[in-house]
């Protein structure tokens, strides 16, 4: 019997095992699975350092950021060029960054096509071999699980066959490439929940038969629409547009206050854990621009675990993150008025310390990334407010501190860290130490950046921020 769940056809609102559509698109190319494809690297180490050192922009000594950062460095630069129409497909300046894209896009996927060819075999055999009032259960989600497959068969055909097609063929744009992140991440989602869904049910006591996918509302909605609703979807990989469906998912999935042109300060990561690197993040920020990072992994546990390693409220984390700045005029004022200063801590020929180097990049994340509401002129009616005070008011919740302990580690300090388990007394003190360590960063920066800092005028409001 051909297998239900991985069926190359696929049913779309079907009723029975068989009422199924043809839908998934045909391979053109000899070669049928994401796990068969090994790709050698447009770029090596050699030629990351160097495209890195030709834009004045430091390594970081770590293979993982390095690789985000260059992604951030390459990528920031290519699709500007892309918006602009200075680059064409067939022009070298384009197709390398595209193939290393397509590479990037393989290393996504490839973990994805593991994971749900094990669970919809494993769906399978549960199906066919369970008792009847098992088997009615696990057909409630037939659908669910069908459409979760087929959208990723989707995925990797058209993956597959922009390999083997002339390169001119695929021109990225800046949304398709974040809708890849998306898709991504509700189909990574969506086959987590299957198989805790399907581990529940051949436990010995059953927690619920219903498929539960642990997301908020809106998250919850999006993964439910992608999978089980028949609509047009998009080759991203291809010389065509977004469809009007993705565009719309993409549109929901990156702003809840329904921002127009949010996508266009996007720029797309890739890593195994979707963790970037300090400097990653604000390279794309000098730039105008946020990361949005996939994992192709289990992403890394963003402020102590808070969005429970769920790959699209992790995802939506940075669109969050990306909503604040655009708000806080971070892009448009704050940025370009640190320039100067950020500009000398990136490049490698500046000769500065290195542990200098890395505490200031540390005070421009806590600034402009994490804090920027709070750290900025643009809400404050408080002249008298200090660094400090501004520091103690954010860094007030386990989940807020769990991320800024290990950098501030890096830089000297030793901050035992806590959780949401710790004592009240524990956190307190943690709160305290957090906020003092910023507050002495801060201090070091403002002395070795004085110069820079008064003829920014970006504090000149807030005249205890550069003077106690």
């Amino acid at each position: 019997m051909r297998p239900i769940a991985l069926n190359s056809s696929i049913a779309f609102g079907a009723e029975s095992l068989g009422a199924v559509l043809e839908q998934v698109r045909p391979h053109s190319s000899p070669i049928h699975h994401l796990a068969d494809v090994k790709l050698e690297p447009p770029y090596n180490k050699l030629k990351i350092a160097e495209y890195l050192k030709q834009h004045h922009v430091r390594t970081t000594g770590d293979n993982t950021f390095d690789d985000c950062l260059f992604q951030s460095v390459l990528f920031t630069n290519f699709f500007e060029k892309v918006d602009n129409g200075e680059l064409k497909p067939g022009q070298p300046e384009h197709d390398k960054p595209a193939l290393y894209l397509l590479k990037k896009s393989v290393e996504l996927l490839q973990p994805l096509h593991v994971k749900i060819e094990a669970t919809c075999k494993q769906y399978d055999n549960m199906l066919l071999n369970s008792p009847p009032a098992l088997r009615a259960t696990l057909e409630q989600e037939l659908k669910f699980v069908q459409g979760m497959a087929a959208r990723f068969a989707e995925l990797e055909s058209d993956l597959i066959n922009a390999l083997s097609s002339p390169l001119q063929d695929f021109q990225p744009t800046r949304n398709k490439a974040c809708f890849l992140l998306f898709a991504h991440a509700m189909l990574a989602d969506a086959v987590n929940a299957v198989q805790g869904w399907m581990d529940d049910l051949a436990s010995d006591v059953p927690q619920t038969s219903r498929l539960r996918l642990l997301l908020q509302p809106i998250e919850e909605s999006m993964v439910r629409s992608y999978v089980t609703r028949n609509e047009s979807r998009s080759n991203l990989f291809s010389a065509g547009p977004l469809k009007p469906a993705d565009e719309k998912l993409c549109k929901k999935g990156l702003t809840s206050l329904k921002l127009d042109g949010i996508e266009s300060f996007t720029v797309p990561s890739f890593s195994g854990s979707g963790s970037q690197g300090v400097l990653s993040i604000l390279h794309g920020i000098f730039h105008g621009k946020c990361l949005l990072s996939a994992a192709a992994n289990q992403p890394y546990a963003v402020h102590d675990n808070y969005y429970k390693q769920q790959h699209l409220s992790t995802l939506r984390h940075d669109c969050e993150h990306l909503e604040t700045m655009i708000g806080t005029q971070v892009f448009s004022s704050l940025a370009p008025k640190l320039m100067p200063i950020f500009a000398k801590l990136e490049d490698p020929e500046s000769n500065l310390p290195a542990q200098d180097v890395k505490k200031d990049l540390v005070v421009l994340f806590h600034m402009l990334h994490e804090n920027p509401a709070e750290l900025t002129l643009l809400s404050t009616l408080n002249p008298k407010k200090s660094f400090l005070d501004c520091a103690k008011k954010f860094f007030n919740r386990a989940s807020v501190v769990a991320d800024m302990i290990p950098l501030l580690n890096k830089v000297g300090f030793s901050i035992a860290p806590i959780d949401e388990q710790s004592s009240a007394e524990d956190k307190v003190t943690c709160y305290e130490a957090v906020a003092q360590a910023t507050n002495t960063l801060w201090m070091e920066f403002r002395v070795r950046h004085a110069v820079e800092l008064k003829e920014s005028k970006l504090f000149a409001k807030l005249p205890n921020f550069l003077n106690d």
